[in-house]
């Protein structure tokens, strides 16, 4: 099997004062290229913590995530953040949009920061298939609830990262966007080779997965 990332004995403990609280325990994930994959749990289960681990937004106490065969924990600060700029797409609830920028300039914003020049032809082609192109010139606050997630979705694709972590991505709309962000999420990544990896509530999001797997107090297991 290509897997595109594995983790294994990840480990994350917090401390609070005198106490300590193990929001991950020795968990061990292996996700294949290409798939559709759901983390589930309930709400303090660490199913958020795991993800910012594996995207590499939080350093373990311990163990090691591989992705694209590269240990990303061996990496210096700096190194990390430029590999997560070119490797790692990362979708959040909220959709983290710059106000002052426009739909365009806000998914081609990773690809500036990386000192690169952006292709016209796959901006076209991601914004198409996302549905966005009459919109790419509105700011944010011109847009949906339901567009303004596309554009942080496109934004998450433009770099054609390895593997992309999406955070309760529909938690804020409502059921027919969030269907249809869903529907436009998987076609795209399907069409661009796009490996997903997602936290969810939602079990008809889940129920659709190649890979489902379920947290509960700081442990992880594949349920499908």
């Amino acid at each position: 099997m290509d897997h595109i990332l594995s983790a294994t004995e990840l480990t994350k403990i917090y401390s609070q004062g005198e106490y300590s609280v193990k929001a991950v325990d020795n968990c061990g994930i292996h996700i294949e290229k290409g798939t559709f994959n759901v983390i589930v749990g309930a709400s303090g289960s660490g199913k958020t913590t795991l993800l910012h681990l594996l995207s590499a937004l939080e350093r373990p106490t311990s163990g090691q995530v591989m992705i694209g065969g590269r240990d990303i924990f061996s990496l210096s600060d700096r190194e990390l953040s430029d590999f997560r700029n070119r490797e790692i797409g990362i979708v959040f609830q909220s959709y983290h949009l710059l106000p002052v920028l426009t739909a365009r300039e806000n998914i081609i914003m990773p690809t500036l920061i990386g000192g690169n020049t952006v292709s016209r032809t796959y901006l076209d082609e991601l914004c198409q298939a996302l549905r966005l192109t009459d919109r790419l010139e509105h700011l944010p606050s011109r847009l949906s609830g339901g567009q303004q997630q596309r554009v942080a979705i496109a934004r998450a694709m433009i770099n054609r990262p390895s593997i992309i972590f999406a955070d309760e991505p529909t938690g804020n709309l409502d059921k027919q966007s969030a269907e249809e962000l869903m529907e436009l999420l998987l076609s795209s990544g399907r069409k661009f080779g796009q490996t997903v990896l997602m936290v969810t509530h939602d079990r008809d999001i889940a129920a659709t997965a190649d890979r489902i797997y379920e947290m509960d107090c700081g442990r992880i297991r594949q349920i499908k």
